[in-house]
């Protein structure tokens, strides 16, 4: 059979030598960006789309006595999200499972990381697409920067509150351009929130009325010479839909004696309010 089979091949899992009794979990970002935007439930909808509806900015006018006034055309906008179906899946033989250490479920929790990594790299991706940005290409995020996105912000009327999420080379760069003068952006514990793994370096601080959060998952710009962070409006810049949370599936095969475990889960994603974001580009 031509699928590939986790198998005894796993060998630094077996008792074949002294082995320690905590395995090392592999290395993923600690998700952040779930708890930032406006996430729809799906479930038992029947669809695979959602419409988000927008309001439009209306503008009143003054009056003239005895005078009709004008009409108003208020015409709503939307944007749609259509959802997509993410997962992994591996085959795991009775004959490994019998010899080594982990079990089926400590399988099924590793794949469910990546699917959660999956996720919240396909959010981080939209940070890079607000029309509005700040810094230069190449050159290292300041505090400048940063001080000229939360001035974009309000200048826009979005009134918060506000997050930024950034890449860690970015929060370096600022770290190191502001000195010991903010005293800010030291790593800070977090509740973790449902489903997201949140681990206590994803909050970083709060500075100029934004709560800050650091991630590897945020995107490359400019062919890679760039990191693409921003910062936004919680729940109104960013959008996504799931159909269903992560659900693990097994289903044994006597042919191959093996649980074949597939972990899914589906969802959409999409830029909700452009005006409520600013990408912040800086150097990688």
């Amino acid at each position: 059979m031509a699928d590939e089979v986790t198998t005894t091949t796993a060998a630094e899992f077996s008792l074949a030598a002294a082995l320690y009794e905590v395995i090392q979990d592999a290395l993923y970002s600690v998700p952040v960006m779930r708890p930032l935007c406006t996430i729809v439930n799906m479930a038992g909808r029947m669809s695979k789309a959602v419409d988000l509806p927008k309001w439009p900015a209306l503008t009143a006018a003054q009056l003239t006595e005895a005078t009709a006034a004008a009409n108003t055309s208020i015409n709503p906008t939307e944007v749609t999200i259509t959802v997509a179906e993410h997962g992994i899946l591996a085959d795991i033989t009775k004959f490994l499972l019998r010899v080594s250490m982990p079990t089926l479920q400590d399988y099924a929790r590793q794949m469910a990381k990546s699917v959660v990594d999956l996720l919240d790299t396909d959010l981080a991706a939209l940070l890079a697409g607000f029309s509005v940005t700040v810094g230069t290409t190449t050159v290292d995020l300041t505090e400048d920067n940063i001080l000229n996105a939360t001035r974009l912000l309000v200048t826009a009327d979005s009134h918060g509150p506000y997050c930024g999420v950034l890449h860690p080379i970015q929060v370096y760069d600022l770290r190191t351009s502001s000195g010991s003068a903010l005293g800010f952006m030291q790593s800070a514990s977090v509740s973790e929130a449902s489903g997201t793994f949140a681990g206590p370096q994803g909050f970083i601080g709060d500075q100029y009325g934004v709560s800050w959060y650091q991630n590897t998952n945020v995107p490359t710009a400019n062919c890679a010479a760039d990191r693409a962070g921003a910062v936004f409006t919680k729940g109104q810049a960013i959008a996504g839909a799931i159909l269903w949370d992560l659900e693990v599936e097994t289903l044994y095969r006597p042919d191959l004696r093996s649980t074949q475990t597939i972990v899914t889960s589906a969802w959409g994603e999409i830029e909700y309010h452009n005006a409520h974001g600013i990408s912040v580009i800086t150097d990688a």
